[in-house]
């Protein structure tokens, strides 16, 4: 009986979420339209060339190249494998959701252990600062906030990384499961490079088009939404639902460049539901907690926001 009021009641949801997006199809199309247009102009071109290319490094196993020059400082910081500096790496240097689909890639290499790769997932999936100086910076930061914004970006996830290396992983050793097997270099065929292109841009590709979906489908259950609620209010849903779309509507109620800068960036904290779906389908063949990630997240959305109540 329950399973059938829970079925019904889901069904009644789903029905009328059609029936309001059919009845209000100009503007179910102008936000379909955005969360395409963000993903065509500043995710694909983004994140394409990085996904590719990180694939292919950790199949030709040459992400120690990468990570050799600040294996100095990070390894005795993080205390973490070399797998886990190249992904610490990438996740900030490339954003997200490259730190999720590292972790995942890594871990199913066996060059992460799961302690250690649900470690990285709780600090390393952020954005990055591609996407942070082109999208961000240009949409709603004016120049004179930019540095502070990047500082605050980074620096909390970075300490809170630490943070919790020396507390709730303190005990742990990272020592990737591969290490053993790395005594012989690989030897790189031209086949073998050939092929493995061809593997990551296919993977990619696929992956990306994904990432492209869930954008465009949470910003268009925003036309719902706008059905009852504008402003502020709808404003904060379209964050709270696709982060992309929530700063554009952020930029469109013409606030004061500090409140701007602040609300973006607890937003940015947040990630926003399509991130986290991102994240998941990223780390779907993973058994990472979900639960815990999300805990992690909601700790560094509030972080930053007691950040900004003392600056």
């Amino acid at each position: 009986m329950k399973n059938f009021i829970k079925n019904f009641v889901i069904s009644i949801l789903v029905i009328s979420l059609f029936g309001l997006l059919l009845s209000h199809a100009d503007q179910t199309r102008q936000y379909a339209f955005l969360g395409l247009n963000i993903w065509y102009e500043h995710m694909l071109p983004a994140l394409l060339p990085f996904m590719i290319l990180s694939g292919l490094m950790i199949d030709l196993r040459l992400e120690k190249l990468l990570v050799k020059p600040f294996s100095y400082i990070l390894k005795p910081l993080f205390r973490i494998s070399d797998a886990g500096i190249y992904t610490l790496i990438m996740g900030f240097l490339c954003g997200f959701p490259m730190g999720a689909k590292i972790v995942s890639y890594e871990f199913q290499k066996n060059n992460l252990t799961k302690k250690e790769a649900e470690y990285l997932l709780s600090f390393c999936n952020n954005f990055g600062p591609a996407y942070y100086l082109s999208f961000i910076c240009g949409n709603v930061y004016p120049k004179a906030l930019r540095l502070k914004g990047i500082c605050i970006l980074y620096a909390i996830p970075l300490l809170y990384g630490l943070l919790l290396r020396y507390t709730l992983y303190g005990k742990e050793r990272f020592i990737s499961p591969s290490d053993h097997a790395d005594a012989a270099k690989p030897v790189h065929s031209p086949k073998m490079i050939i092929t493995g292109i061809h593997t990551n841009i296919i993977r990619s590709l696929s992956q990306i088009g994904i990432l492209g979906g869930y954008m465009i489908f949470c910003n268009m259950l925003m036309a719902a939404v706008s059905v009852f609620l504008s402003g502020y209010p709808a404003t904060l849903i379209h964050c709270l639902s696709e982060i992309s779309g929530g700063i554009i509507s952020i930029k469109a109620l013409d606030l004061s460049p500090a409140l701007a800068f602040r609300l973006s960036h607890i937003a940015l904290a947040f990630n926003g539901i399509s991130c986290h779906l991102q994240t998941f389908y990223m780390i779907g063949d993973c058994p990472f907690s979900k639960k815990k990630y999300m805990l992690h997240k909601i700790i560094l959305c509030s972080i930053t926001c007691i950040t900004f109540l003392c600056i």
